[in-house]
């Protein structure tokens, strides 16, 4: 997972806080209508 390679220091905590800011949780469907990939 991300976080393993974090602490294996593969993938640096800079770019780990990157991809995760992309990633957002919602509870709206309306808020589907602008993204790209969905995951339940």
């Amino acid at each position: 997972n991300l976080q393993g390679h974090v602490k294996k220091g593969i993938v640096p905590k800079a770019k780990f806080h990157e991809i995760m800011s992309n990633v957002k949780g919602v509870l709206d469907y309306s808020e589907f209508k602008n993204v790209d990939m969905v995951i339940e």
